[in-house]
């Protein structure tokens, strides 16, 4: 359902090593059903090895770097799409030695096995991915508590770092701002009974992958979506905002997941529709029938009933345009002196007219050849026809789009 090659790196640190680290109780949580989702061919189909996910004390620091090398510094088959999730601690020291905590980071001695962000940065902002996406669900600090996950040493260190993260193509996802805690929260998913523990910011952005965050009726949940879900989330919360950081033209396109059920509901009502009106004999049936196919199409390219309703409507299409060539040029005198303006437009439009052509027809064109068809099929006279294309038949009324050259574009 969503095409592209796609991969991901998924990390979820609870309990670490080094004893002066505090344990968490739901980043492995987080980090387990996120896998779930994003690795599922019809949710987020993000390719994600074994070694991609790495829970616990197989979150090593080198692990970590193999696995974020494999996925965003492959040069020899690129992905469009490389993500990276971490839920646990992070440490900052103060400038720019700041560090992702693996689960054998010492906090005396991060130089020893921690994950640096600014080895980090250098990966990802040279990435061969066409869009990097990082989701962190900690923050930076020396200290945290029970249930928490701390505060930054300070404030502009730690927003210098994300926004250096960040850049054309590559966005950052962030459970809080720099200067709140991230916090645990213990509940159940709208499908479950028995609550269980994860980050409050992870908790909700596996809600919206389940569906929540979906804007669209074909299901589908893109970045912006899912950020607007997970920020409303904490719009009563002062103490705990999500941040967004990241830029680039493609950001509306770039597609997280769909939500299966909400998709199955839209492609199983766009296939009825289709069918329905492919049963009737009217023109204006074919052209709200194309316009279902096209716009189930676009959900899932490769959907084959889809594709079997493209060909039927083609083929019925095609007879028309036949019909409706012939009829134009048996009549071309008379019409071209009464409907001048029309006649040209119609001449055009049906000389290139397609499947992709039909679904995106506007209004006003909609109209004239839905009229031109009842005149080819005789459903009304050549004076009615006449009659009710006259009002469109001005100058100045006409789209400049709209000519045969336009139409065949």
């Amino acid at each position: 359902m969503i095409e592209g090659t796609r991969r991901a790196v998924i990390v979820g640190i609870n309990q670490y090593q080094d004893p002066k680290i505090p344990a968490l109780m739901g980043a492995e949580n987080d980090a387990r059903e996120l896998y779930e989702r994003l690795r599922n061919p019809n949710i987020g189909s993000f390719q994600i090895a074994d070694n991609h996910f790495l829970l616990g004390e197989k979150a090593t620091a080198e692990g970590i770097r193999k696995a974020i090398s494999d996925v965003f510094w492959q040069t020899d088959d690129p992905c469009e799409l490389a993500l990276f999730y971490f839920s646990g601690h992070g440490l900052i020291y103060g400038g720019d030695d700041s560090y992702f905590a693996p689960w054998d980071f010492s906090k005396d001695e991060p130089f020893i096995c921690g994950a640096s962000i600014p080895e980090f940065k250098r990966v990802f902002s040279r990435s061969t991915a066409s869009s990097v996406i990082v989701i962190l669900d900690c923050c930076y600090s020396g200290v945290a508590t029970q249930g928490d996950k701390a505060i930054p040493n300070s404030k502009s260190e730690y927003e210098s770092t994300l926004k250096a993260l960040s850049g054309e193509g590559r966005f950052i996802l962030t459970s809080s701002s720099p200067d709140q805690k991230s916090r645990e929260i213990s509940l159940p998913h709208f499908n479950e009974e028995k609550p269980h523990a994860h980050g409050a910011f992870s908790f909700h952005m596996i809600e919206g992958l389940d569906g929540h965050a979906s804007e669209d009726e074909g299901g589908i949940i893109s970045l912006p979506m899912l950020q607007k879900y997970v920020e409303g989330k904490f719009s009563s919360n002062p103490d705990q905002r999500p941040r967004f950081y990241g830029e680039g033209s493609n950001l509306g396109t770039i597609q997280i997941a769909i939500a299966t059920e909400k998709y199955n509901r839209n492609i199983a009502a766009k296939i009825e529709s289709a069918k329905a009106h492919l049963e009737q004999s009217e023109f204006a049936a074919l052209l709200q029938s194309v316009k279902d196919v096209h716009s189930l199409l676009e959900v899932n390219g490769k959907h084959k009933e889809g594709l079997v309703l493209k060909t039927t409507c083609e083929t019925t299409l095609n007879d028309y345009k036949n019909k409706m060539q012939h009829w134009l040029t048996e009549n071309v005198a008379e019409l071209k002196a009464k409907l001048p303006v029309v006649y040209d437009e119609l001449d055009g439009l049906v000389d290139s007219l397609d499947f992709s052509v039909m679904a995106k027809l506007d209004h006003r064109n909609g109209i004239l050849i839905t009229t031109l068809s009842r005149a080819v099929t005789l459903t009304i006279t050549k004076e009615q026809f006449v009659a009710k294309c006259k009002p469109y038949d001005n100058p100045k009324s006409r789209p400049q789009s709209i000519s045969r050259s336009a139409a065949a574009g």
